[in-house]
């Protein structure tokens, strides 16, 4: 005769590894969008890993290092460059923003007040936006 215990048993052990599966699917939710861009570019690298595998006597070691060299240049060369483009023209961008604080909207056009809703509450000189309320 099979004791009682082993259908506890047995039931507490699968509800025990499905929450242990559903709580450690929690934990990686946050890292999913990662997972996701690293499998798309592994994807498609992979058959050129294998080329170039097979250029170095299938020795996997040298492909993987060449890749890894290859995707963090494809990543830093265009970073840097954008970055010495900003410090370059840091001054224009400054005196841009500067004039930016400085620059009042033009007036509106004429045929904004003939918008059928809520032209004629739109304030004309184009200050005190948004305006109060929309006569509809």
């Amino acid at each position: 005769m099979a004791p009682t215990t082993d259908l506890t048993k047995t039931l507490l052990s699968v509800l025990f590894m499905g929450l242990l599966a559903a709580i450690s699917l929690w934990v990686l939710l946050p890292f999913l969008p990662a997972m996701i861009w690293a499998a798309m570019i592994v994807i498609a690298t992979w058959s050129t890993l294998l080329k170039l595998q097979g250029k170095f006597n299938n020795k996997r070691f040298p492909a993987v290092l060449t890749m890894a060299l290859l995707m963090t240049a494809i990543v830093i060369i265009p970073l840097t460059t954008a970055l010495f483009s900003l410090i370059t023209n840091r001054h224009v961008i400054v005196s841009g923003l500067q004039d930016l604080a400085n620059t009042q909207l033009p007036p509106a056009p004429v045929w904004v007040e003939n918008l059928p809703l809520g032209g004629p509450a739109l304030p004309p000189d184009g200050t005190n936006w948004p305006p109060p309320r929309l006569r509809i």
